[in-house]
């Protein structure tokens, strides 16, 4: 039955709940652990005076190095098919990738939230944006919030 939610059950909620939640604020657990708290909205959040993410707001190497990382701690869970052909980007289109990033971070690996580090989420968003057929550009995605903000999400088939 764990076997089952991990493969099949758990990112098939994720993936219908994860594009309709906007970080929240972090609650303290035992031993020093933060976990994000979600609020669950009812239409994404607008974007104003962004840039898309079809600028070239990530490096092909960047994803080479996102790539890498989702062999190591996404593939037990998740194959990169799942990510491609707009079956992601599509639910998130209109949000910043601050959004995005950070609700991974809040979410994923789904046994051990937040456990990698902001470049390695930002990284995998690269691979992701990638695998849409989103042109890559001369400059990496940031790690800063404010840069991750001004970055609008979408998809074009």
């Amino acid at each position: 039955m764990k076997r089952l939610f991990r493969r099949v059950l758990g990112p098939a909620i994720l993936l219908l709940l994860v594009p309709n939640m906007v970080q929240g604020h972090r609650l303290e657990v035992s031993k020093g652990v933060h976990v994000k708290q979600y609020a669950v909205l009812t239409a994404p959040v607008p974007v104003l005076d962004t840039v898309s993410v079809y600028a070239g707001v990530y490096t092909s190497a960047q994803a080479d190095r996102g790539e890498a990382i989702q062999r190591g701690a996404c593939s037990a869970c998740h194959s990169p098919s799942e990510w491609g052909r707009g079956r992601l980007l599509t639910r998130w289109t209109g949000r910043s990738t601050y959004e995005f990033v950070s609700n991974l971070q809040g979410i994923m690996p789904m046994d051990a939230p937040g456990s990698l580090s902001l470049q390695q989420y930002t990284d995998i968003v690269a691979y992701m944006l990638e695998l849409n057929s989103v042109p890559p550009g001369d400059t990496e995605l940031s790690t800063d919030e404010n840069a991750q903000r001004q970055i609008r999400m979408e998809y074009r088939p």
